[in-house]
C-alpha cells in the first residue's frame, strides 16, 4: 500500500487509505495494510466532546453528536456541514441510522429519543424514555423496531413508525451498548455488569455471554453476523463466536475503549480509546495493523464508512474543542 488519502471534516478525523498513491481503496485491500501511516487532520466542530459518530448506509452523510446536545450532519465527500439538528437539552449518547438511511435516531441524557428525517433534517417524532437517560439506541434490520438502553438497566422496544413502546424488559445493570445483527433477528446488549445478553426480535433473551474482564463499553457485529466484538473498560476487545458462544480472540488495547466498529469488507476492526489512540486491528490474527495517534484526548467514537474507504473518529481535545 503506497499511500493514504485524507478527507478534511470539521469536527471529526477522517482517514482514507489508498493504494498506489492514487485511487482510494478500503483498508483491507490486501487484508493487512502496510506502508505509510495515515495522516490525521484535526479541525473544529462541536463545542464540546463528540460522543458518537455514525455513517449513513450510502456513505454520503456522516452524523455526529456531542455533549452540546446537537446532531450535526456532514457531507461525507467534502466534509461540508449540511445542517445542525437541535431537540435535546443534555448530552447525546447514541446515534443510529435506519437500515435504508431514511431516518436517524438520537438518544440523550434528557430521557428522550429523537427521530429525524435524513433528507431534510426535520424532527419527525420525539419518544420519551421516562425511566432514565437513554445511553444507547439501535434499529432492527426491517426499520420498524428501535431498541433503546437506559442507564437504569431498562431495555425498551419501540414501534418506530407509530412511536409506540411495545415492550420493556429489565436488565440487572445499566446498559451502555446495544447492537442489532445485520439480519435484525438478534440484539446484543451490554453494560456495567460485564455480561452480554442476546435478545430475539420478539424480546426474549436467548443467550448470555458471561463477563470476560469487566464493564462492557461498546459492541459491534461483523457484517456476516457470526462474530461480535465486545469492548471493555480494561482496554480489551473480545471477539465472540456467536453460534458457539466462545471467545475466539482478545485484542489488547492501550486504555479504556469507548467505541468499536467492523470494516464492512473483511476482518478489520477499529477501536477508539481513552488515551486518544485509534487502532485498526486484524481480527483474525489479533495484530494491530495501524495505530493512529493524532488526537490527544479520549476518543469517544469511531465509525467505518459502509463502503470501507474511510474511518471517522470524534474526541474532546485538551483545549476543549471537539475534533
Amino acid at each position: 500500500m503506497a499511500g493514504v488519502g485524507v478527507l478534511f471534516v470539521p469536527v471529526l478525523v477522517l482517514v482514507g487509505l489508498t493504494m498506489d498513491g492514487g485511487s482510494r481503496a478500503s483498508a483491507e485491500a490486501d487484508d493487512t495494510p502496510h506502508g505509510a501511516e495515515p495522516e490525521l487532520v484535526l479541525q473544529l466542530g462541536h463545542s464540546v466532546h463528540v460522543a458518537r459518530v455514525a455513517w449513513s448506509p450510502d456513505a454520503k452523510t456522516l452524523a455526529s453528536a456531542g455533549w452540546d446536545g446537537t446532531v450535526k450532519l456532514w457531507d461525507g465527500a467534502t466534509g461540508t456541514l449540511l445542517r445542525t439538528l437541535s431537540n435535546h437539552s443534555e448530552v447525546i449518547w447514541s446515534l443510529a441510522w435506519s437500515l435504508e438511511g431514511a431516518v436517524l435516531a438520537s438518544g440523550s441524557g434528557d430521557r428522550r429519543i429523537s427521530q429525524w428525517a435524513a433528507s431534510t433534517g426535520a424532527l419527525m417524532r420525539t419518544l420519551t424514555h421516562k425511566e432514565s437517560e437513554v445511553s444507547a439506541v439501535a434499529w432492527s434490520g426491517d426499520g420498524r423496531t428501535l431498541a433503546a438502553g437506559g442507564k437504569d438497566g431498562t431495555l425498551s422496544f419501540w414501534d418506530a413508525p407509530s412511536g409506540t413502546r411495545v415492550r420493556t424488559v429489565a436488565s440487572a445493570d445499566p446498559v451502555w451498548a446495544v447492537a442489532w445483527s445485520r439480519d435484525g433477528q438478534t440484539l446484543a446488549v451490554g453494560g456495567t455488569g460485564g455480561d452480554v445478553a442476546l435478545w430475539s426480535a420478539a424480546g426474549r433473551r436467548v443467550r448470555v455471554f458471561p463477563s470476560d474482564r469487566g464493564e462492557v463499553s461498546a459492541l459491534a457485529w461483523r457484517a456476516d453476523g457470526r462474530r461480535l466484538a465486545v469492548a471493555d473498560v480494561g482496554g480489551n476487545v473480545a471477539i465472540r463466536d456467536v453460534t458457539r458462544g466462545t471467545r475466539v480472540r482478545t485484542l489488547d488495547g492501550s486504555d479504556r475503549i469507548w467505541s468499536v466498529a467492523w470494516s464492512p469488507k473483511g476482518p478489520m476492526l477499529v477501536s477508539g480509546a481513552l488515551d486518544g489512540t485509534v487502532t485498526v486491528w486484524n481480527s483474525e490474527t489479533g495484530a494491530a495493523v495501524h495505530t493512529l495517534k493524532g488526537q490527544q484526548d479520549a476518543i469517544g467514537a469511531v465509525a467505518w464508512s459502509p463502503d470501507g474507504r474511510l474511518l471517522a473518529s470524534g474526541a474532546k481535545p485538551s483545549d476543549g474543542a471537539a475534533r
